[in-house]
């Protein structure tokens, strides 16, 4: 039972990232990069955070402990971000399995 709770919740994030992702898609470059978005220096930081944290998380849960988050300078676009999202996230579903709210 705790098992398919984790599985739901895993799949309800990968839905949430997905529409974050496709929201930073949208607006040109300049948008994505330009400083003064909230604790962090733009939109693409704060994505590149999001997306470390649970790959940190995601490793733990594997049995490594990354000891440094990953270096935004590495994702300088929304695309290269969502790029390593999926390989972190291991693409468990398909583009229009997460267009649906998982259940």
């Amino acid at each position: 039972m705790l098992l398919e709770v984790i599985r739901s919740l895993y799949r309800y994030n990968a839905w949430a990232n997905d529409l974050v992702m496709e929201a930073a898609a949208g607006p040109t470059a300049d948008r994505v990069l330009a400083a003064g978005v909230a604790s962090y220096s733009s939109v693409q930081t704060a994505l590149v955070y999001t997306m470390s944290a649970q790959w940190i998380w995601l490793s733990r849960w594997q049995g490594t402990s990354p000891r440094a988050m990953l270096d935004p300078a590495e994702f300088p676009t929304a695309r290269t971000t969502q790029d390593r999202w999926a390989v972190i996230e291991g693409t468990p579903l398909s583009s229009s399995q997460r267009s649906r709210a998982p259940g």
